[in-house]
């Protein structure tokens, strides 16, 4: 999948580079519909098109750098070679976990790298009689808890969000 964001990002970037080129060069008259187009707005065009090709190549790049950030996150050394967990696997943990706690109550579940560690955030509607911090609380010390012991993988920080409160 990196692959593919890599060849993007080149792709994007090439064509940035060469509308970025066209918008500078001398560029000759433009006849659309029998009227004439000033070069002035042929290079604005080609100028702002230079720039959307440009940020996208830049997210592109930010996708690439922030996977393989997360990668490395979720790699363990063995006694005999590195041991790779997804991303998707974690996901699945994190997701069960909520589901047994919170029972109906609906989240979100984002990972992100966070140096060699993991951060964990979880977004969720709480029912109106919940204590916020006391139910955060405990659903920080149970992923954190729970994500270390069955992966191996640090979890440095649980975010939660809550969104709201949902009809009991």
């Amino acid at each position: 999948m990196s692959f593919f964001l890599w060849l993007e990002a080149l792709l994007l970037l090439v064509c940035g580079v060469l509308s970025a080129l066209g918008a500078s060069v001398y560029m000759p008259e433009i006849v659309v519909g029998g009227n004439a187009v000033s070069p002035l707005v042929v290079r604005a065009g080609l100028g702002v098109l230079a720039a959307v090709f440009l940020i996208a190549a830049g997210i592109c790049m930010a996708l690439v750098i922030r996977r393989d950030r997360l990668a490395q996150a979720m790699s363990l050394p063995g006694p005999k070679g590195q041991i790779f967990i997804t991303p998707h696997t974690v996901a699945q943990l994190v997701m069960g976990l909520l589901a047994e706690e919170l029972g109906d109550t609906p989240f979100r579940v984002g990972l992100r790298p966070k140096g060699k560690a993991l951060a964990l955030r979880i977004s969720l509607r709480l029912p109106e009689e919940a204590s916020i911090p006391t139910l955060a609380e405990r659903l920080q010390e149970l992923l954190t808890t729970e994500i270390a012991r069955r992966t191996g993988l640090e979890v440095q920080e649980v975010q939660v969000l809550v969104h709201g409160t949902t009809r009991g």
